[in-house]
């Protein structure tokens, strides 16, 4: 039983995945899979997901995941991967195989509707920022590298042109777009 939908949203050029806790999601297991597709769902059913696949997605360029592992401290999270996003902007079906018992190699092995992912172009990036006149409103609690350097650099900060400096190891500490 699935009790919550998944709800994944990729930045454009970062790290594309989907979490969920496996005590809330059965039967996912190793090796079952996503496929994001273009399409749409029949919102009386979960057993169907109609849609071609998003072809800028997933390590083969195929809108499959890699296969479910798990993490976690206590090893609850399932974890499907997609690779750096490369998708369009938007809101993609997330469909599921049950890979953990059969192969998912086609398109229609992935029939049943688990969620939305939706493919976004980042706020900041860096060095991109640098390059544009910006007014500095203030600082603001930074989520990613990008973020924190594009803060500095309207505010006229060197920042993380060189990296070498504070700036550049304080946004260090953050993950990448």
């Amino acid at each position: 039983r699935l009790e919550q939908e998944l709800s994944v949203t990729c930045l454009i050029t970062a790290t594309c995945a989907a979490e969920l806790t496996l005590e809330r999601a059965t039967p996912f297991a190793v090796g079952d899979m996503l496929m994001v597709k273009n399409g749409s769902v029949d919102a009386s059913s979960r057993l169907s997901c109609e849609g071609t696949a998003v072809t800028d997605l997933g390590e083969y360029a195929d809108g499959r995941s890699t296969p479910l592992t798990i993490g976690g401290d206590d090893d609850e999270l399932g974890i499907f991967e997609w690779g750096i996003t490369q998708g369009e902007v938007g809101e993609y079906l997330l469909c599921w195989c049950q890979g953990s018992t059969r192969t998912c190699t086609d398109e229609s092995d992935f029939t049943f509707h688990v969620g939305f992912l939706t493919v976004t172009a980042p706020t900041y990036v860096w060095p991109t920022c640098a390059e544009k006149e910006q007014s500095f409103s203030g600082w603001r609690d930074w989520e990613t590298f990008d973020d924190c350097c594009c803060n500095y650099a309207a505010a006229g900060a060197v920042g993380c042109l060189n990296e070498t400096s504070n700036t550049y190891s304080i946004c260090a500490q953050y993950p990448a777009r």
